[in-house]
C-alpha cells in the first residue's frame, strides 16, 4: 500500500505554529525513527506516573508486561499451528524469521489498540487500518481512507498462505498447518 508520508506536505494534519516548530526541530529524529513514535521507549522517553498509580500497581509494570509478552510470543511460535504455518510460509519465500530480531515486545502509546467485532468485521478492519495509517504515517483521514479503499478488497479476500478463512473453535488451524506442504511451505 502506498500512502504519502510525513516527508511530503500533502495530507498532513493541520498543526499550529508550535507544532510546526516542534516538527522542524525533530526532523532529524523523525528521519531515524520514522514510524516508531508510537513506542516511547525507542525515543528514550520514560513514563512519569503519579504516586497513586504506583501504589495500586497500575504503573511500573513495564518489565513484567514485556516478560509476559515475550513468553507469549515464544509459546505461540512453538505451539500455535497457524503461527507455525505463517513462519513456514515466510521461510519458504526466503524470509527467515529470527524472533530475537523480528519480533519486539514494547510498551506502546495508548492510541495503539487491538480489537475485533465479528458482526462488523470489515468495518472494524478498515477502522483499525485507518487509525494505524494515520498514527504511523501522519496523514489525513481522507488519504488514509483512500489508501485503504484502493487495496481493501484484494487484501481482505487474500487467503494466502492459509487457503481458507479460519473459523473460531474449529480444526481449521491444525488442518491448514497439516496442508502446508501442499502449498510448498516449510514446517
Amino acid at each position: 500500500m502506498t500512502v504519502k508520508n510525513e516527508k511530503s506536505d500533502d495530507g498532513k494534519r493541520d498543526v499550529g505554529d508550535a507544532g510546526k516548530e516542534a516538527t522542524a526541530a525533530n526532523n532529524s529524529i523523525n528521519d531515524e525513527l520514522w514510524g516508531s513514535d508510537m513506542y516511547p521507549e525507542r525515543r528514550g522517553a520514560k513514563s512519569n506516573y503519579g504516586w497513586f498509580k504506583w501504589l495500586i500497581g497500575a504503573a511500573g509494570r513495564e518489565s513484567i508486561d514485556k516478560a509476559k509478552c515475550e513468553d507469549n510470543v515464544y509459546r505461540c511460535i512453538k505451539d500455535s499451528p497457524i503461527v507455525k504455518l505463517m513462519v513456514g510460509a515466510l521461510k519458504s519465500s526466503g524470509c527467515e524469521i529470527d524472533i530475537r530480531r523480528h519480533i519486539s515486545c514494547e510498551v506502546c502509546a495508548p492510541s495503539v489498540t487491538g480489537g475485533y467485532d465479528s458482526q462488523l468485521n470489515q468495518n472494524c478492519v478498515k477502522r483499525k487500518a485507518k487509525m494505524s495509517i494515520m498514527a504511523v504515517h501522519n496523514v489525513s483521514e481522507e488519504i488514509a481512507e483512500a489508501a485503504i479503499e484502493r487495496v481493501f478488497t484484494k487484501c481482505y479476500n487474500d487467503l494466502e498462505p492459509v487457503g481458507r478463512r479460519i473459523r473460531r473453535n474449529s480444526d481449521d488451524m491444525p488442518r491448514a498447518y497439516a496442508e502446508a506442504h501442499l502449498y510448498g511451505y516449510d514446517s
